[in-house]
């Protein structure tokens, strides 16, 4: 398995619209959706199953 060439990133998209813009990408035909904690709109993704669970309460790493 390869992953996409093609994604979508949720970085800096609201959190109150997390939901639709994600379900827009999908609709298009978007294969891979780019996430991280940091961006504060996990809770959306959780929200309409994309991910299991938040990760947004986990310590954060450690700085180098």
């Amino acid at each position: 398995m390869q992953m996409p060439i093609l994604g979508f990133g949720v970085f800096q998209v609201p959190a109150d619209q997390t939901e639709q813009v994600v379900t827009d990408a999908l609709a298009a035909g978007y294969p891979h959706l780019d996430t991280a904690a940091v961006y504060g709109n996990e809770e959306a993704l959780v929200a309409i199953g994309l991910l299991k669970r938040s990760f947004t309460t986990a310590e954060p790493a450690a700085e180098v």
